[in-house]
């Protein structure tokens, strides 16, 4: 298999992308809104967590070089290695979901009706999809254009709405408790599904992981603890009561482009959608066509995206339900078990092996 099929800038361009997306529809918890100002203390110490939690993908991946999660797997654990496929592959699906399903929320609520919202879901589902079948190397080259548009017509926005902020407006720091401060870092690992992404497409990119995985971190903190202070300058204490924050901050400016709102936080959602969907749906293949020798790769992408198509509008309905219920905390869990905890469980078996003297091969 030819590993290098995209350059590590174009990784994490696409990355950028997927994490960046979130921000802009990403609907704020109870957490957010107790803890107040302080949740920037949060945002920035996902800088850490971040780093934390790669440690282990990274320790993997020099134990079993050019390999990712699915091929160590396989390696460590045989036929074993085969329900990893499942897992990983069905956590890529219900990313998926929910990410369309976050967007069919935000638009039913926010800028149109219900079946505008679903019709446009499917559009960019469709989009995606034929994406994802073109290869890892096309959804490469088209983020990066994306990620630019999409990095030029946020920083668009803050600067419109900078006549609006008023530094009065941010509540005082230092309100909340120790027990909000851990429960906001560890629900925070839920907005980092990243982190699992890059244990599935590092060995395909070349160049140096690690450098590039720290100034991805440092630019897309960056960009979030941006767009969350802003908007806390900008909103005040209606900051706290919005259901969509960058949403409502880009309609404080009354100048040029950001009069048309709707329609420009509609094509940045598009755009990064576009994207993140594509990427999850190339995932959701490399993860499952291992079951099958590599086969039906344009099969599972075209029924992962009408599963979607299928449940997300279910989800769109009962999203705020389903946060009540512990949504968050939950895909924390996951993402942690996923990022962190198997990866490191297949490089403690890699390095059991390599002390009794079995040679971890490359699977090709």
């Amino acid at each position: 298999m030819n590993r290098y099929k995209i350059s590590i800038s174009q990784l994490f361009f696409m990355l950028f992308v997927s994490r960046l997306v979130l921000s802009l529809t990403y609907l704020v918890g109870s957490n957010e809104r107790v803890m107040g100002s302080d949740y920037l203390f949060v945002v920035v110490f996902q800088l850490v967590t971040n780093l934390l939690l790669a440690i282990p993908a990274f320790l993997m991946m020099k134990q079993y070089p050019g390999q990712n999660v699915i091929e160590a797997s396989q390696t460590a654990w045989g036929k074993g290695g085969m329900a990893m496929a499942v897992v990983y592959g069905l956590f890529f699906l219900l990313e998926c979901i929910h990410s369309v399903g976050d967007f069919g929320f935000f638009a039913s609520t926010t800028m149109t009706s219900n079946l505008s919202s679903f019709w446009f879901s499917v559009l960019v589902l469709v989009a995606a999809a034929y994406a994802a079948t073109l290869g890892l190397e096309a959804l490469a080259r088209t983020s990066v254009i994306l990620a630019v548009i999409i990095f030029l017509s946020v920083l668009y926005v803050i600067l419109s709405v900078t006549p609006a902020v008023d530094p009065l407006s941010m509540r005082p720091f230092f309100e909340a408790k120790a027990s909000q401060f851990a429960k906001g870092i560890f629900q925070s690992i839920s907005q980092n599904p990243e982190l699992v992404f890059l244990l599935m497409l590092v060995p395909f990119a070349k160049g140096k992981a690690k450098k590039g995985f720290v100034v991805w971190n440092i630019i897309t903190v960056g960009s979030i603890l941006s767009i969350d202070t802003i908007g806390r300058l900008a909103l005040g204490n209606v900051y706290y009561t919005t259901t969509f924050p960058f949403y409502t901050t880009a309609t404080v400016t009354a100048t040029g482009m950001a009069q048309r709102s709707d329609a420009l936080t509609a094509a940045i959602w598009a755009g990064g959608a576009f994207v993140k969907v594509a990427l999850m749906l190339c995932l959701l293949a490399l993860a499952l066509e291992r079951i099958f020798h590599g086969k039906y790769r344009k099969t599972i992408i075209w029924g992962g995206a009408a599963l979607v198509a299928v449940i997300s509008p279910w989800f769109s309905r009962n999203l705020q339900d389903l946060i009540d219920m512990g949504m968050y905390p939950i895909e924390s869990g996951i993402v942690l078990i996923l990022c962190a905890v198997i990866p490191l469980w297949l490089w403690a078996v890699g390095r059991h092996r390599a002390k009794g003297g079995q040679e971890v091969c490359e699977n090709s």
